[in-house]
């Protein structure tokens, strides 16, 4: 569950409209403040048509004015026909002559020229997605350029955003790829199909409403990208006909288009594999644009924990309030979690021994995890499904464009057959072909693109980036790779940087320990991002770090929880000491230096570097072991459950004697096997039910990891039994030490 970074914890609390009342409210003030405008708005009418009669006779020119169609208010203005007339060439060369004015000659040229190649009216050259415009530090300049992109001459090419006083000009082919994508006034001929735009939107919203409505996102089963996905189709179906192509509020019959208010923010990505909640805002939006969601068939249930759906998604929304910002990097202020941890097993004894021996092992392992926290590992999710995010990150990073595309397509091991031949065919596209033959090469690697990228999945979005463009631009790596969406992109590049992260962490706690500073430490001191209400996430800006002296140590300000290690980058400090030389060593061994970061090819990606605390202590921790009968019986009420009055079934020492359980009570057992032969005969089961709350960007699976001593690994995960002794299906112990190791590899630990 998110926490901002006031302390407010996302909690379901209702399904319904909280914020009826208030916007009713607003409603009747708004419509009382029309009914005046409208009597004033008549009797100066009145008085205008007497006015405009005179002018009539007195201005023969009238005439010419509405032919022209502005007397009428009717569409555009004579400059904008002529716009309208000219070739895009034309425009282009004009539009050049006005932000020569504004920028100089070399920079409205190389502009222009950017607009030019992707309109195709230059060669094939290889260009970049934007052009960014010298530093302009007065602000109405900055204002004419943006009008200028607006204009007639160039809104059929362009878009702009400022970045630090500099205006990017991109292409309108990539306005996805834009990081404010979404939040631009959009310019339409109005032909939606409702014939509202995105200004009337605007006009109607009460002036005293802040811009967005915050709202909470409470899904099972679905991660947020896709729970966000499913908001978003849904609004633009209900609202998105309505606004055109951000049109001007003309009536038509034009396809609906995107518009601001179907673009929700969060911060943070929760999992699949969970009952989560979490802060989310959409721009102007409503609680009745939302709460349609909850209506969805698919959206049905009770639930708790997935059971109750076996397994099926669960999507909700609620708790709605109207803020002044969009939820964004920076916004979240930690994590809430309720874990339970089912079917403890530490001991072989019978039936009360080892209940006590399990509960008391439990209780001392909450205790330690409470005092001493974790080493602030990145957790596997960090590395990819098949752990090899960080591999092509490293790659990409040495520019090596041919084996990030041959690690992103080559055999995945659990696909199916369908995915596995279209990876093989991709593999082998070269066979008995004569690489001599550059014709042939390309050709091939054109056919064998435009077959995979028919046999891909929906969601295999990566890999059919890369084929789309290998199938126009066979052989041009690079270019594939950057047709990735940016977040994906950047997620490789962390991959690796995280991957170095763990290994240093490792070196520092074998190197130093755990409990005491270094000489030679690198601690925080400075972080401005928290004085400005942010979380501290949001990148390298405004911190600071210092280098511990032997003076330091001594002195006993700063503790082992004060510590830092960098992620590396290009403006980052390293460690004056054997972990600094452990990241030298460690790039050396990975084919990088610290050269070579600085000279990233992808200028859309920051590799800058950023500061993490080398240890992380959870707050607010609760345990509780309790023991029940059913294996699938819900041990936590979630907060759906506690809306629809579902009651958990008590689950305490009381179980012991198996009273609680309804034999007859099968109907939740359907997705998991469960198998009592090997538990003694009306044994309970034991579970230990934590609590904890981590800062952003700290792992939940790391913690419990520290605390359970064993892999989190999906692979061994899922071997492990609901009843019984929980890792009688495991393959030998030697299997599990095997998954254990290898997750250190890319996870940490020893």
């Amino acid at each position: 569950v998110a926490v901002d970074v006031e302390g407010n914890i996302a909690r379901l609390e209702s399904l319904e409209d909280n914020l009826k009342e208030t916007e009713v409210a607003e409603e009747e003030k708004s419509n009382t403040d029309t009914d005046k405008n409208t009597v004033d708005g008549d009797d100066m009418s009145k008085k205008r048509s007497v006015e405009d009669s005179t002018l009539a006779l007195e201005q023969s020119s009238v005439k010419k004015l509405k032919t022209e169609g502005d007397a009428c208010g009717n569409g555009t203005n004579t400059a904008n026909k002529e716009a309208d007339k000219m070739s895009n060439d034309d425009k282009l060369s004009e539009a050049e002559k006005e932000l020569t004015k504004l920028v100089g000659e070399e920079a409205a040229k190389g502009a222009i020229k950017m607009l030019r190649l992707w309109e195709g009216e230059i060669g094939d050259e290889k260009v970049e997605k934007n052009f960014t415009l010298p530093f302009i530090d007065d602000k109405d300049k900055r204002r004419s350029i943006h009008q200028l992109i607006r204009s007639d001459l160039l809104v059929p090419f362009a878009l702009a955003d400022t970045v630090e006083k500099k205006v990017r000009i991109w292409h309108k082919r990539f306005e996805k790829e834009m990081p404010n994508y979404g939040h631009f006034p959009r310019r339409g001929d109005g032909r939606g199909r409702g014939g509202q735009g995105r200004e009337n939107r605007q006009a109607k919203w009460p002036s005293d409403r802040p811009n967005y409505l915050r709202f909470v996102l409470y899904k099972e089963n679905i991660d947020t990208g896709t729970a966000v996905k499913e908001l978003s189709r849904m609004l633009r179906s209900g609202k998105g006909g309505r606004h055109g192509r951000g049109g001007r509020g003309g009536a038509g019959r034009g396809r609906g288009g995107r518009n601001d208010s179907a673009t929700i923010n969060y911060a943070g990505m929760k999992d699949k594999r969970g009952v989560t909640a979490q802060f989310c805002t959409v721009y102007r939006g409503t609680p009745g644009d939302l709460l349609k969601i909850n209506g969805i068939p698919s959206s049905q249930g009770s639930g708790c924990g997935g059971t109750s759906t076996r397994g099926a998604a669960l999507i909700k929304v609620g708790h709605f309030s109207y803020v002044g910002d969009s939820m964004g990097l920076g916004s979240l202020g930690g994590n809430r979690f309720d874990i339970v941890l089912r079917n403890a097993w530490v001991d072989e004894s019978k039936n009360g021994e080892r209940i006590e021996a399990t509960k008391a092992a439990l209780e001392q392992a909450a205790r330690t995890f409470q005092e001493n926290g974790f080493i602030n590992y990145f957790g596997m999710q960090r590395f990819g499904r098949y752990y090899d995010t960080h591999i092509t990150g490293r790659e990409v990073i040495k520019g090596n464009f041919e084996e990030v595309v041959s690690i992103i397509m080559r055999p995945k091991g659990d696909e199916n057959d369908r995915y596995t031949d279209a990876r093989r065919r991709w593999e082998n596209r070269f066979n008995g072909i004569d690489m001599n033959d550059e014709k042939a090469v390309l050709e091939a690697e054109k056919k064998c693109a435009q077959s995979v990228l028919r046999d891909l999945g929906r969601f295999m979005n990566c890999e059919a980036s890369l084929m789309n463009s290998l199938s126009r631009r066979p052989r041009d790596y690079k270019r594939a790779f950057q047709s990735i969406a940016k977040n994906m992109r950047s997620m490789f590049v962390h991959g690796f940087q995280s991957y170095l992260w763990n290994c240093a962490a490792s070196h520092r706690i074998e190197a130093g320990g755990h409990e005491h500073v270094m000489v030679g430490d690198l601690v925080l001191v400075e972080d401005k991002s928290l004085l400005e209400g942010g979380s501290g996430t949001s990148g390298l800006k405004g911190k600071t770090v210092k280098v511990l002296t032997e003076e330091d140590v001594k002195g006993g300000q700063y503790t082992i929880t004060d510590v830092v290690l960098p992620m590396a980058g290009s403006k980052i400090q390293y460690p004056e000491n054997s972990t600094g030389n452990y990241f030298d060593e460690m790039l050396a061994e990975n084919g990088i230096t610290k050269d070579s970061l600085k000279k990233f090819p992808d200028r859309e990606i920051s590799l800058t570097g950023d500061y993490r605390r080398l240890l992380c202590r959870p707050s607010d921790i609760t345990f509780e072991v309790k023991t029940y009968d059913d294996p699938l019986q819900p041990l936590l009420q979630t907060d759906l459950m506690k809306i629809s009055d579902v009651k958990s079934p008590p689950a305490d020492s009381s179980a012991e004697d198996g009273s609680n359980r309804d034999p007859s009570d099968d109907t939740q057992k359907g997705n998991a096997e469960i198998d009592e032969g090997d538990s003694e005969a009306g044994a309970p089961l034991i579970g230990l039910v934590v609590g904890f709350t981590l800062p952003p960007s700290s792992y939940a699976t790391v913690a419990l990891r520290e605390l359970m001593k064993t892999p989190t690994s999906s692979d061994y995960q899922r071997q492990l039994q609901l009843s019984g002794n929980c890792e009688r299906s495991v393959v030998g112990k030697t299997e599990a030490s095997d998954t254990k190791a290898n997750e250190n590899e890319v996870a940490g630990g020893d």
